[in-house]
Parts: C-alpha cells; sequence; structure tokens
C-alpha cells in the first residue's frame, strides 16, 4: 500500500487514496500463470497493519523518539552531500562456505549475535497523527564522514510516498526519525539516514561471489516489531533470476523462510556478509521456499548514486499512476462492451512532471496501445517504458469514457516523451473517487 511510485499502481487504497502496488508475478509467466498454478503470485515484503481506533496501547500507541518532536515533517534530501562516504563491498574470499563455520568466518549463532545489531525496524506512519500502518526491515551501513548521521538501506517499497514520516526503532529500542534520501523503484532499493552515530554497521560481501547451494541466512521483522531480529536460514536456489515486478528484476533466489516485515532485511552468506536484500517472496499453495534478494551489486551501485544525487540517474518513467482496467468490475465492462485490448490501463493520476501535462490526455482516460501495438497486457506497455531512454517518444491511443454509460466516447492518438524517474518527488493520486472504482 506505500507503492506511490510513478506507473506503479493496480488499484486504490481506500484509506490512504493512493494506488496501490501491482500484482508482482515471476517473469516465466507474467500476468498468464499456468491454470493449477492461478494463484501464484510474487508478493513484496512490506507489513501492512490496521490500524484499529482505540487500539491496544503499546502496539497502536504513539512512539516518541530521540530528539525529536513528537509529529515533525518528512524530510527528504537530494543526496547526502560531499561529505557522505560511498558503501563499500568487502572481499568475499573463495572456499568452501558450506560448512556452519569456516576459516575466517562464522558460526550460525555468531552470525545472529553480530546482525541483531545492524538490523532495524523501519515503521511507516500514517498521514494522521503518529499511528503507524506500515513496517518493514533496514540494514546499517554507515556514518557520513562527519560522523553525525547514519545511513540505513531498506527496500524502496517500503518508503515509497513522500507523504508518509518514516521512522527507525535500533534493537535496543531506541527510535529517530528518518530522512528518505532517495529510492530507486526499479531495483526496490531504498535510502535512509538518522541523527546518530556510534551504531553497529554490518559488512556487505560480494553478490557476485555467491554459488547455488551455499547456505544463507535472513534478518528481519517478520510481522513487525513484535518479531524483530528473527533469524532464519536457508540455501541459494539460484543466481540472477529474474521476476517481474513493475520492473524486471534480477535477484537472488533462496528459501530462508521470509514473511511481511522482512522487506529491506538483510541476507548473509556464512561469514556474516550482508549478499542481498531481501524484497519479495512467492505466495502459492503449491510453492514453498521461494524467496528474492537484491544482490548487494546492486545495493551498492544504487545506494552510492543515491548518496551523491539521491537517485538513479537516467531511469525512464511515462509519469502517470495507473489501474489495469480489467482488474476492476467497470473497468472489465469498458474493456468487454467496448472491445478494448485485455491489458489496457486506466490513468488514474498524471504527475506534474509527465509530458502528459502537454496533451490533452486526463485521468480516467484509458490507454489501449503503443507505438501501434494494442495493450493486450500490462507489460507491454511496462517493458516499452523499462527499455526506453529519458526523452523518447512514444505514441499512444487514448480512449475517453462515458462515466455514465461506460461507453467510450473519443479515440485519439497522442505523442508524449519518456521522463526522468526521480523517484522519491512524485505526486499522488488525488482523492477522488472515479468511474472505475470498484
Amino acid at each position: 500500500m506505500d507503492n506511490n511510485n510513478n506507473f506503479s499502481g493496480y488499484g486504490y487504497d481506500d484509506a490512504q487514496n493512493a494506488a496501490l502496488p501491482a500484482p508482482v508475478l515471476p517473469d516465466l509467466t507474467p500476468q498468464t500463470p499456468p491454470k493449477r498454478n492461478a494463484s501464484v503470485v510474487v508478493v513484496s515484503l512490506l507489513c501492512v497493519l490496521l490500524v484499529v481506533v482505540g487500539g491496544t496501547a503499546g502496539f497502536f500507541g504513539i512512539r516518541y523518539f530521540a530528539g525529536q518532536t513528537q509529529t515533525p515533517p518528512v524530510v527528504t534530501q537530494p543526496g547526502g552531500g560531499s561529505d557522505s562516504p560511498h558503501m563499500q563491498l568487502a572481499v568475499t574470499p573463495d572456499g568452501d562456505r558450506s560448512a556452519p563455520a569456516v576459516e575466517g568466518g562464522m558460526t550460525p549463532v555468531e552470525i545472529a549475535e553480530s546482525l541483531k545489531r545492524s538490523n532495524v525496524a523501519v515503521q511507516i506512519h500514517g498521514t494522521r497523527g503518529n499511528n503507524i500502518i506500515g513496517e518493514g526491515s533496514g540494514i546499517i551501513i554507515h556514518e557520513n564522514t562527519a560522523g553525525t548521521h547514519t545511513y540505513v538501506v531498506t527496500a524502496a517499497h517500503v518508503i515509497e510516498g513522500t507523504n508518509r514520516r518514516v521512522s527507525i526503532e535500533l534493537y535496543n529500542g531506541e527510535s529517530f526519525y528518518a530522512e528518505i534520501i532517495g529510492y530507486d523503484a526499479r531495483t526496490d532499493v531504498g535510502l535512509l539516514r538518522i541523527p546518530a552515530a556510534g551504531l553497529h554497521a554490518a559488512t556487505f560481501g560480494d553478490s557476485d561471489a555467491l554459488r547455488v547451494g551455499e547456505p544463507v541466512f535472513a534478518v528481519g521483522n517478520p510481522g513487525g516489531i513484535q518479531f524483530m531480529g528473527s533469524f532464519t536460514q536457508g540455501i541459494v536456489s539460484a543466481i540472477d533470476r529474474p521476476i517481474r515486478n513493475r520492473h524486471t528484476m534480477i535477484t537472488i533466489q533462496h528459501t530462508a523462510p521470509i514473511s511481511p516485515g522482512n522487506s529491506g532485511g538483510a541476507l548473509v552468506n556464512a561469514l556474516g556478509q550482508v549478499i542481498g536484500i531481501n524484497s519479495q517472496k512467492i505466495v502459492d499453495l503449491y510453492f514453498e521456499g521461494m524467496g528474492f534478494a537484491v544482490p548487494s551489486s546492486t545495493v551498492q551501485e544504487v545506494v552510492n548514486n543515491l548518496i551523491e544525487m539521491g537517485r538513479v540517474p537516467n531511469r525512464p518513467k511515462l509519469g502517470i499512476q495507473f489501474i489495469v482496467a480489467t482488474q476492476t468490475a467497470p473497468g472489465a465492462f469498458v474493456v468487454r462492451a467496448n472491445n478494448l485490448p485485455s491489458g489496457s490501463i486506466i490513468i488514474a493520476a498524471i504527475d506534474d512532471d509527465s509530458d502528459f501535462t502537454n496533451t490533452q490526455v486526463q485521468p480516467e482516460d484509458i490507454i489501449t496501445h503503443v507505438n501501434g501495438n494494442p495493450i493486450n497486457r500490462p507489460e507491454v506497455l511496462l517493458e516499452v517504458i523499462e527499455t526506453g531512454s529519458v526523452g523518447q517518444a512514444l505514441e499512444l491511443t487514448i480512449a475517453r469514457v462515458n462515466r455514465e454509460n461506460f461507453n467510450v466516447t473519443d479515440t485519439f492518438e497522442v505523442t508524449v516523451r519518456l521522463v526522468e524517474d526521480r523517484s522519491v518527488f512524485e505526486s499522488e493520486p488525488e482523492p477522488t473517487r472515479p468511474w472505475f472504482w470498484d
């Protein structure tokens, strides 16, 4: 529910009036899994909490944060500045790492003891008051050069959305409000900074040195604070595994048990080095032990860009938020009644920096074709954007619908250019209840 990234929504969240995250499907069969496994879906691991009026004190109660006022404004930074060191990867030596302890390595007990101080809870606060509406995990990276702040890496989908306050809770219960330095939705990597020093930073190893079959451990907070610091074990199942979210992500597939709340938490090798950030898992009756983590080599590249610029440069976007028409009852009726392509996309909102602002296109219009090709599945348009470049022109066919009778009243062509995705500075849909609401 915290996916408010441009071109990111497949639905609406009534409570927040924001675009819901897209169903994430394995890259092998996007949107059309085999019939026997029709419920297969790869889900992100953000732990979403239901806010209960008059909820139990202590669980839904207000938390107070060191050195902060009770309701500080959200602070965003366009990068960490020149005093911010780059993230580094430690050398991961060759050799057999399948044993519980190896030369220069650690036992599982030692790994758990070491990582518990580097694991943090990432808490997302609602727009009204200090109620916590979502939780994830994070990993302490390092301090800035001045020794005044500490960087924390997490999953992008945990912290997306500029209308959210974000806080960090350490293993000892100390809490801080966090600055959002930036995030990259394409790789699901986000970066936070807190006003604290002297914390225990994790050591990041080289994910390129991983081998299928070697043991790995997951550290994080399944279910949120209640189960903070949970430690599980598995093996590497596959390396460079592509999975499809809003973008194609190259991941480490592993069997260490992870659950909602593990988003942004560490995947660790037998040397106690973080070699991935847990991001997603497959949830299905017929599948077990299929978790996916962002490799540390990817994390390093993205984090260093975020430290320098607050974003990963040259990421193209169309600059809209959307809903797949067939995933709402009214939208599906419109598609069938007007013989539109089955993957047609309803525009939920248009960002201020989108090239759509230079056209007659408006929210509630439907995109049916891109570059002359029918959008028979959402990935048709997603893939054009993902493989495109900033400034590239797209030819789109737009259908306009009469909200009273659901008939298409106009069809027209527009040319729009892809713009740079600056992630953290995105807008959200207006709090309206449009015709395609289901």
